[in-house]
């Protein structure tokens, strides 16, 4: 913003300068008294180193603000080529954080998976541990009645023994 408004005063000093020069080119022209028309060779003599130091002078400004434009214009170029590469970078860093998110999101989902897997096998092993506790109850029953039997089918020998004696 800065940079506009030394161009656009530069610019404005150029007018200026060249308005000023019309006007002392009219002043010397046309309107000289007489008793300045006799100065007016001797002047138009000293008029041409004036007029070549004048538009040598206006040339270095105009050469001057050129290279003003001219430098504006490089670096709204390099602002263009710097901006594209800021979005090229922040594009590819989205790309790349999009692809983390994807995969952070797949991770997600295994995670998931074997979470409910892992609830399914301790379900499984609950059960199983409770089919074998109700097995163990079971058989110790059962072995706890042929014991019985056994015992009665002892004491039943034992008393034929004495029976039989």
């Amino acid at each position: 913003m800065r940079k506009r408004q030394d161009i656009f005063a530069m610019k404005e000093i150029l007018d200026k300068q060249d308005e000023l020069i019309t006007q002392a080119d009219n002043v010397m022209k046309g309107h000289l008294t007489t008793n300045q028309q006799i100065q007016k060779p001797l002047d138009k003599a000293h008029e041409k180193p004036q007029q070549i130091i004048s538009q040598q002078a206006k040339q270095h400004v105009e050469l001057d603000f050129g290279a003003l434009v001219d430098q504006r214009l490089n670096q709204k170029d390099i602002q263009k080529e710097t901006s594209l590469k800021s979005k090229q970078q922040e594009e590819q860093l989205r790309a790349e954080v999009k692809q983390q998110f994807s995969v952070i999101q797949q991770m997600q989902a295994e995670n998931e998976n074997l979470k409910e897997s892992v609830l399914v096998k301790d379900r499984l092993i609950l059960n199983l541990q409770k089919q074998l506790q109700k097995q163990k109850e079971e058989n110790e029953a059962e072995l706890k009645e042929m014991r019985e039997m056994v015992l009665e089918m002892q004491q039943e020998i034992a008393a034929l023994g004495e029976q039989m004696e």
